[in-house]
């Protein structure tokens, strides 16, 4: 489950490589004030509080958005401690206090939300696009990977102490599930969920449970011929008690592919006016 080779993105420390804004004090259910800073190395030569270690994984992992991130991104790698030892990894995109955390889809990396990541970017977010991915993931022999709502929990957590005054979770398909599971878990709360052709259960997630515990917004979208994720949808804003919203749109578009530059007109629109007044 659950950077580039010779170009100028920067391995996140901690702190961000661009004019910093005062971190805010956070205490999450993963991510808290006293967690340890994340490691200064590359992927794959962890060296937790500064002293290096002859843990790492079996083999070199790809550095986060290799093949896709490009120098005028900015992007700062980064990896991200959880409270079970397990590290994730992501890409840090621009600055701010409001904040969007980006879950990709199952089988995808942080490529796939990155056209979307630059947009938000440009609009004047600070975007940590999470790398849930076999190949984006840090860990230590013997430490399993802490479940993805525990990850996404840890994301949100992370980007709130990096500055974020403001933050939205918006994931797609497997990350939509995971994005409601953690908005039901996380302290201090997250500000919205946007969760995108989401299944009401992933492996042992089962969100609508979890949407039953929310107590922030919740925008569903899908579309209405993409097999059974529109019912999905349609269940989850069913059990949901907070403030919520359906978009349930013409075609077959799933996840990521509802909010790309060819996606849904009508779901875009209402995918970005949900950021900006959760995020103000």
């Amino acid at each position: 489950m659950l950077g580039l080779i010779g170009c100028s993105a920067d391995t996140e420390t901690g702190e961000p490589s661009q004019p910093p804004v005062p971190p805010t004090s956070v205490t999450s259910a993963i991510v808290t004030s006293d967690s340890p800073s994340p490691s200064a190395e590359p992927l794959g030569a962890i060296t937790p509080n500064g002293r290096p270690t002859s843990t790492v994984p079996p083999s070199p992992l790809p550095e986060v958005g290799a093949t896709c991130l490009e120098p005028s991104d900015r992007a700062r790698r980064v990896i991200i401690p959880t409270s079970t030892g397990a590290k994730l990894t992501a890409a840090l995109l621009g600055q701010g206090r409001r904040g969007v955390v980006l879950v990709h889809e199952s089988n995808q990396d942080v490529c796939q939300w990155l056209p979307y990541a630059r947009e938000l970017v440009r609009n004047g977010y600070f975007v940590l696009d999470l790398d849930l991915s076999t190949s984006g993931y840090v860990q230590y022999e013997g430490v399993q990977p802490s479940p993805l709502g525990l990850s996404v929990s840890a994301a949100a957590g992370y980007l709130r102490k990096q500055g974020a005054g403001k933050v939205v979770l918006v994931g797609a398909s497997m990350g939509g599930t995971a994005s409601l599971t953690a908005a039901a878990i996380t302290t201090p709360r997250v500000d919205g969920v946007v969760s995108l052709s989401a299944p009401a259960e992933y492996d042992d997630i089962d969100a609508r449970t979890a949407a039953g515990m929310l107590r922030v917004p919740v925008l569903y979208g899908a579309a209405v011929d993409d097999r059974n994720f529109a019912d999905a949808s349609r269940v989850l804003h069913a059990a949901t008690t907070s403030q919520k919203s359906i978009q349930i749109v013409p075609g077959t578009r799933h996840g990521v592919a509802l909010v790309a530059q060819d996606g849904d007109p009508t779901l875009r629109r209402a995918v970005g006016a949900f950021i900006a007044m959760h995020t103000r």
